[in-house]
């Protein structure tokens, strides 16, 4: 399936665009629950007050051009490609999986909760006021583009090991 287009003010549930290939795609107003996204390509999106919500999207290439108050919650965006360009308001992801995905580009004004990122690359233009203080960090790379983004504490102890050794420094007890 391949398409560009618009949707506005609907609810999309349960449909199955494994696959497809969409875009340029401006959502407004649009809520997408259980709907499977496995390796689709999404891209030129443009997501005004949007949600998804319980969706599988392994193997997602997802561009975001322009995010205004988007909800992206329990999706399981594990070995996908995540690129966004601009957020306004917020964005915000909720109990996602993020194993070995690539998160790249302006991550400002950018939550993500409770999410896990495991053997996940990132690599971040811009990182101010992005939030990752309940996220896990099992093993990332690309921590050093986060600059600006907060952690916790906690965080900040268990990313220590994964920081140095991407600066190229060798801890040893």
């Amino acid at each position: 399936m391949a398409g560009e287009g618009t949707i506005s003010t609907a609810i999309v549930e349960r449909v199955d665009l494994s696959g497809a290939k969409l875009g340029p795609l401006t959502l407004t107003d649009v809520v997408l629950r259980s709907v499977e996204l496995s390796n689709a390509s999404l891209q030129q999106v443009v997501a005004r007050r949007v949600e998804l919500r319980t969706c599988r999207a392994m193997g997602l290439r997802l561009s975001l051009e322009l995010a205004t108050d988007l909800v992206v919650e329990d999706c399981r965006l594990d070995y996908g490609l995540l690129h966004i360009e601009k957020v306004k308001g917020v964005a915000v992801f909720l109990g996602c999986s993020f194993r070995e995905a690539t998160i790249s580009g302006d991550l400002s004004n950018v939550v993500f909760a409770d999410c896990d990122f495991i053997d996940t690359e990132f690599r971040a233009t811009r990182a101010s006021n992005c939030d990752l203080r309940t996220s896990r960090f099992t093993t990332a790379r690309g921590l050093l583009s986060l600059r600006g983004a907060t952690i916790g504490p906690e965080q900040a102890v268990a990313v220590s090991n994964l920081i140095a050794a991407e600066a190229g420094l060798i801890v040893e007890g």
